[in-house]
């Protein structure tokens, strides 16, 4: 069944308006299982300690992905209760949805710093974010954008906004469109033996026509590549090395979510570095 993305900076309200739709998933649609994925349910430290840097805000974001994986069916809703700030964060999410073939959305809670930090201050002492740490996260927010398909439908709330329960339980019970692992109109799928061999090489191969495009290319420019019609957003940055990080990690998310053909292969890391480059 579904998976709703919470999204926004801590303190915006995120966790008030998961109450909100566990009590309107209740009157509307008693008989729905309905599991919720938070900060507090996964953390084995304080949150502070959780987002203080970026190794230890890595572990948390690894821990909530991993709950989600094994909670997302088809019988039951999901929802995460988490700051899922980054967008290619929310795109690996997004990802575990389409290969369980259901759908999803983002409901993003766009809060003002000034009240952000008077929501915090209200909270008991032990459940209150530095200062500093409320802050930098709140800096770092990549505002949802509906245009993108990880990021739709997508549901933007103001601390005034009521919850439109219905239009988020229609989009989700009814949607207009199922993800699917793939694409349509599929040439024969993948085999096991052969997955490893197609990822390496054709995501070697994006990689080698990215840094081929320096020469002829400017940063925002958009190339082709093989095997997709899709194309890559030439970044401002990009070295060898980072290239090579993001390849090992995509790699590694599709062996746990295998794609079904070279062309989803290459769409989706694509996709995924015009995520993750600048």
């Amino acid at each position: 069944m579904p998976l709703i993305m919470l999204c926004g900076a801590p303190s915006s309200g995120k966790t008030t308006r998961t109450n909100q739709l566990l009590e309107h998933f209740k009157s509307k649609a008693p008989d729905q299982r309905v599991s919720v994925v938070s900060d507090q349910d996964v953390l084995l430290v304080d949150k502070n300690q959780g987002y203080k840097d970026s190794f230890n805000e890595k572990q948390t974001r690894g821990k909530i992905k991993a709950a989600t994986e094994r909670l997302v069916t088809k019988e039951t809703i999901v929802i995460v209760d988490s700051m899922n700030y980054i967008k290619g964060y929310r795109y690996e999410l997004y990802c575990v949805a389409r290969a369980t073939r259901t759908p999803h959305c983002v409901v993003y809670c766009e809060t003002p710093l000034d009240q952000i930090k008077e929501w915090n201050s209200t909270r008991p002492s032990e459940q209150q974010y530095e200062e500093n740490l409320l802050q930098e996260l709140f800096s770092r927010i990549e505002v949802p954008i509906g245009t993108n398909r990880w990021d739709n439908p997508l549901f933007t709330l103001k601390p005034q906004d009521d919850l439109p329960g219905e239009d988020i339980l229609n989009a989700m019970l009814h949607p207009t469109k199922t993800l699917k692992p793939n694409v349509s109109t599929l040439p024969l799928q993948l085999s096991d033996n052969t997955l490893m061999y197609e990822l390496d090489k054709i995501t070697g191969e994006v990689v080698t026509t990215l840094m081929g495009s320096k020469a002829t290319s400017f940063p925002g420019d958009f190339i082709a590549v093989q095997h997709t019609t899709s194309k890559l957003r030439v970044p401002q940055f990009a070295t060898l090395p980072e290239l090579r990080k993001l390849r090992t990690k995509f790699i590694k998310i599709s062996q746990m979510r295998p794609p079904n053909n070279k062309e989803e292969i290459a769409k989706s890391f694509v996709d995924f570095l015009n995520i993750n480059l600048k």
